[in-house]
């Protein structure tokens, strides 16, 4: 599952890429054939992250998860502090320090060969 703060049409097909099997997004309304720039339902940003998983699992009954998140973004802390477990990959400078403060898996990706 990809939860992402990004445009709900571009997470899908990242997800898809990925194999993923469930995705969200921020879902934007369309009007006309046109996005009118308002969002639709609840966006998948700080709690919203929490609220559409909550929401997700309740409408497919599913009551015991172990959840790994991956972020970057203290945004995601919301999130983060519902995870089992929590690995965060090149963290911005407040996710890092509260990051050290939980003992939480760190990771730094380099895309450089």
């Amino acid at each position: 599952m990809i939860i992402s703060a990004t445009m709900s049409f571009l997470v899908h097909v990242i997800a898809k890429q990925l194999n993923a099997d469930i995705s969200m997004g921020i879902d934007m309304q369309i009007k006309d054939n046109h996005y009118t720039g308002f969002i639709e339902g609840i966006p998948t940003f700080r709690e919203g992250k929490v609220e559409r998983l909550n929401q997700w699992k309740e409408a497919n009954n599913i009551k015991d998860t172990y959840v790994y998140f991956y972020t970057d973004s203290s945004n995601d802390l919301p999130l983060c502090y519902q995870a089992d477990h929590v690995i965060t990959v090149n963290a911005d400078p407040k996710l890092v320090q509260i990051s050290d403060e939980q003992a939480w898996g760190q990771q730094h990706w380099n895309l450089n060969k």
